[in-house]
């Protein structure tokens, strides 16, 4: 939320519910927007949700509005209100310590007022959050044969390890974001690329001997801290390329221990 941040006066007013909130959070938007849909469609008919005004998913309940828990929404102008509501709270009202906060601390090594020469997405992906991920530069092979370390059963002549930084080098700019999330918890590259990375990615052999089943059938699995890729032994590049995708689509908001 970039645009509350560098705001000069009324941030609150800067925020655009519908194009930022599909920004921050776009299955919430669609949910909202769904809701709107269905109350202008089925009118009363949508009391049957049962939907309170409280914010989604908050546990203890946040109402929005005052008894907000023992009302419902029942028109076409409560699905309004209600959404209206629940993109301010996320938006803003939700987060506004959190944002004063950042905001202070981020002042104290960049003044904020020369920010706001740049668009959100540029301050985002460019000049604070690291590089981008479209530069092939960072995905060619050399370069992630210097930046990507095996260790602990694998080195850099073992077979799945050669397999993994040709399959990487053939990544597309959707899969590499995936990649990243799932790798390192964060969906973009320091500005150095894989080598900016601290620490440097590993990826070492994950051979657990407890195993029933072939082991192109299991998927990698990784250690998001420290940057920590465990890789089984596939026996071809097509297994690991299948399981590593899978990985990343399906484990990529995932948190499990293992």
């Amino acid at each position: 939320m970039w645009r509350l941040i560098t705001a000069q006066d009324n941030a609150e007013s800067s925020v655009s519910t519908d194009y930022d909130l599909a920004q921050v959070d776009p299955q919430l938007w669609r949910s909202l927007e769904l809701l709107t849909h269905a109350a202008r469609t089925h009118g009363s008919l949508v009391e049957s949700l049962c939907i309170d005004f409280t914010y989604p998913g908050s546990a203890p309940p946040i109402e929005l509005v005052p008894g907000g828990a023992d009302k419902l929404v029942t028109s076409v102008c409560d699905a309004h209100t209600y959404t209206q509501k629940v993109a301010h709270m996320t938006l803003w009202s939700g987060v506004q310590l959190q944002i004063q906060a950042f905001r202070k601390g981020f002042s104290c090594l960049v003044p904020v007022h020369a920010c706001r020469f740049f668009t959100p997405n540029e301050l985002s992906a460019r000049l604070v959050c690291g590089g981008d991920v479209q530069n092939d530069d960072h995905w060619t092979l050399s370069a992630l044969k210097t930046a990507v370390i095996p260790s602990h059963g694998y080195t850099h002549m073992s077979k799945t390890y050669t397999h993994l930084l040709s399959v990487m080098s053939e990544l597309t700019n959707e899969e590499r974001v995936m990649f990243l999330a799932f790798v390192t918890g964060s969906p973009t590259l320091p500005r150095q690329g894989f080598a900016g990375l601290r620490p440097l990615l590993t990826v070492v052999r994950n051979d657990d001997s407890s195993r029933k089943l072939h082991v192109d059938t299991y998927m990698p699995s990784v250690m998001t801290c420290t940057n920590y890729l465990k890789l089984p032994d596939y026996t071809t590049k097509d297994a690991l390329k299948h399981q590593l995708l899978k990985a990343i689509q399906e484990g990529r908001s995932a948190f499990l221990l293992s």
